[in-house]
């Protein structure tokens, strides 16, 4: 049995990718992968583990039956949109959050999928997905807050991030990709990640 946690950034093509997913459940079920679609995901474990103020108590795990392959999908794990960029560093809280879904689910993670971009498009991506969610900030003034009292620059990259993941579980398998090389390789990438054919006939 592989549990693999796909927790990439925000802005990465993950909701093209869920998507991809929700539109494969069948096939997924024939080769044997446990996916619970994320907006299901999301109604009964992300909302009500890591909201502030969850509605309801979180639903039993999903992933205890017998599938060679558990994926969990959801980006908002590590942290919401407004979280990506803080004084703190990228989402500060991704350990504590994934830790939560983690013990819950009674699923430890054999691999990680992460996707990230480049800091010059990833940033202003992320401001504009922001706006959505919180109060209105102009681009200085979002950029202004998010590095004002900043614990330093060293908390502002990848790098640091996904060591402080693979601390926390010092036995999974990292599999990073790069937004800027994806498009036009999804299929072939769910297909690596989960070890199933790229198309089903």
């Amino acid at each position: 049995m592989t549990a693999i946690y796909w927790l990439g950034a925000h802005k990465t093509a993950t909701t093209f990718l869920q998507k991809s997913l929700d539109r494969s459940h069948d096939a997924l079920v024939e080769h044997g992968v446990k996916y619970v679609q994320l907006d299901e995901f999301r109604d009964k474990y992300t909302r009500p583990l890591l909201d502030l103020s969850p509605s309801q108590p979180p639903a039993p795990s999903e992933y205890l039956g017998d599938e060679p392959t558990k994926l969990v999908f959801d980006e908002n794990i590590i942290g919401y949109v407004q979280h990506g960029l803080s004084p703190d560093g990228f989402y500060p809280d991704a350990v504590v959050r994934t830790r939560a879904i983690v013990d819950h689910l009674g699923l430890p993670p054999d691999e990680l999928v992460f996707g990230i971009r480049t800091y010059e498009a990833f940033l202003p991506s992320l401001y504009c997905e922001t706006l959505k969610s919180t109060p209105f900030k102009t681009f200085d003034d979002y950029l202004r807050y998010s590095f004002a009292g900043s614990v330093g620059f060293e908390r502002m990259n990848w790098h640091v991030l996904l060591q402080e993941l693979m601390a926390a579980w010092p036995d999974m398998r990292v599999r990073v990709f790069f937004h800027e090389e994806l498009r036009g390789n999804e299929a072939a990438l769910l297909a690596t990640v989960l070890d199933v054919p790229e198309t089903w006939s």
